[in-house]
């Protein structure tokens, strides 16, 4: 139990719990704020698939160049073989 001692007298402090309204919005902010963090993370999820596929269809791309370019070099080289 707490005490209050003004002007030499001593008062009772009773030592209450949360109220309904300040429960209520400690729920409120709590909830506004995991949401948020929430949807950061679900955005930079799908940030990072969206980041893998660019990634895998660009590496495709590099490999099929790569591929076509050496049967084109071949192809010279059996044309240039055959004269």
């Amino acid at each position: 139990m707490k005490f209050l001692l003004k002007k030499n007298k001593i008062y009772k402090v009773k030592n209450q719990g949360f109220t309904l309204v300040e429960f209520m919005l400690y729920f409120t902010v709590t909830s506004a704020i995991l949401t948020v963090v929430i949807l950061i993370f679900m955005n930079l999820m799908d940030s990072r698939v969206k980041i893998q596929a660019h990634n895998e269809v660009s590496r495709s791309g590099r490999n099929a160049i790569e591929v076509i370019s050496n049967e084109i070099n071949n192809a010279f080289l059996i044309k240039a073989a055959n004269e």
